[in-house]
């Protein structure tokens, strides 16, 4: 785990983000099962989210945890553990990815970034998660958001979207993008 943050959308509610890399280039994991925490500043428990990630070889993963409500409370940081070992699988064949291009991000009236997703392979990509990063001057993450992409078929190119509610104050100034593809059976 690189990171975890939790990420102020409006009064009352956030999201929580953590970026996971896999540096080993032929050996993944099906099934990442894990927890965040989310802790006040006196480190009392506020919420916990669980959930299972797959992970593929040399992929960092940007896992999201979106809309959390916490009420009056307001979240400290996010403490991201697994809830099992991981276990982890051989791939013989490369997980097929799209290439990411023209990144933009507009901060008025309302933040947006947009990107070009393009499916190099001869395999139509179905039912992928594709995450867009915000992050500041020293690469803190400030807004996170997600989108599903439903089909993109071999060689065609499609526009993503991610937007947030408010203006983002200091205005980010990196942007990533993390298409999150599941390997083919």
């Amino acid at each position: 785990v690189v990171w975890a943050r939790v990420l102020q959308v409006e009064p009352g509610r956030y999201d929580v983000a953590a970026l996971v890399s896999n540096p080993n280039l032929h050996h993944g994991i099906a099934a990442l099962k894990y927890n965040i925490k989310i802790l006040d500043r006196e480190n009392l428990l506020i919420s916990t989210r669980r959930g299972s990630a797959f992970v593929n070889p040399g992929e960092d993963v940007l896992i999201f945890e979106g809309k959390v409500e916490v009420g009056r409370r307001v979240p400290a940081r996010a403490v991201f553990s697994l809830d099992e070992p991981p276990v982890w699988q051989h791939f013989a064949t490369p997980v097929l990815t799209p290439e990411v291009s023209n990144v933009a991000f507009t901060n008025n009236p309302a933040p947006s970034l947009t990107a070009t997703l393009t499916n190099p392979s001869l395999t139509e990509l179905k039912n992928f998660m594709v995450m867009g990063l915000l992050s500041d001057a020293d690469y803190n993450a400030v807004a996170v958001s997600s989108t599903l992409v439903e089909a993109l078929a071999p060689g065609a190119s499609g526009e993503v979207a991610f937007t947030w509610p408010k203006v983002l104050v200091p205005a980010p100034v990196h942007f990533d993008i993390y298409p999150h593809v599941a390997p083919l059976p």
